[in-house]
């Protein structure tokens, strides 16, 4: 604003100046160079502002206890992921995520402790995914992972190694021996519309609640028929393989 206020102020000038003939060459060059600046000082802010407003939006988008994604900026890159997949007609796969019995965690060892722990998660599972996915924490000990071009087997490789890694004792902040399971329910899909995600989520959820129904500690994969109210057996146990993620097409 100072800089195109700046501007105005010159340009007012010059005009002023340039009617009562009052305005030498050299005037006129030097009155061009302060209009210049002055531009190049609106340019300036508004590239500052710009930068500011993307930092804004990502510490909105960002949870403050983990670093990675919260719910709000999830949804964002699965709206992102499902556009692209719909377009190229590609899967995408989705893990919902639940650290078990973490209550009890809070209870022995204090919510600060906790905190730690759940950010140790986060970043075990941000490393596994590396920067083929992306990790959200929804809230309390519930993540969530996209995998944009991951089909079922693939998401299936993803989810058990995650799972061997919190098993390999990935929290320095709990007492040593100390292990923390968690419970997957994984969805995956060919995706032909946006309006895929609500489906993708929800089948998700289900298998994430009948591998906490069945036993916690377990991935389980969503399968067609099955429902919330469905045994645990119904739904399909991963077995870990080597991956063989999809190369990204143009």
């Amino acid at each position: 604003m100072l800089g195109g206020a700046i501007c105005a102020i010159a340009s007012l000038g010059v005009a002023a100046m340039v009617a009562r003939g009052a305005l030498s060459g050299t005037g006129l060059a030097l009155i061009g160079i302060l209009q210049i600046a002055a531009i190049g000082c609106t340019l300036g802010a508004r590239s500052a502002m710009a930068h500011h407003l993307a930092a804004l939006a990502e510490l909105v988008e960002s949870d403050p206890a983990t670093g990675c994604l919260n719910r709000r900026g999830f949804a964002r890159a699965l709206d992102e992921a499902l556009a692209t997949a719909a377009a190229r007609q590609s899967d995408v796969a989705l893990l919902s995520l639940d650290l078990d019995h973490f209550k009890q965690i809070n209870d022995r060892y204090g919510h600060n402790v906790g905190d730690l722990v759940l950010s140790e998660v986060a970043a075990e599972l941000a490393e596994t995914v590396g920067a083929e996915g992306v990790v959200a924490r929804l809230g309390g000990e519930e993540f969530s992972v996209l995998l944009p071009g991951a089909d079922a087997e693939m998401a299936g490789v993803v989810a058990e190694r995650m799972m061997e890694r919190l098993r390999n004792g990935c929290c320095d902040s709990l007492a040593p021996g100390s292990v923390v399971s968690m419970s997957v329910g994984i969805a995956a899909e060919r995706v032909s519309s946006q309006r895929d995600g609500a489906a993708l989520r929800a089948r998700a959820d289900e298998a994430l609640y009948m591998a906490k129904r069945g036993g916690r500690n377990r991935v389980l994969l969503w399968a067609p028929g099955v429902r919330s109210m469905a045994t645990p057996h119904a739904a399909m146990a991963v077995i870990a393989s080597e991956p063989r993620w999809p190369r990204a097409r143009a």
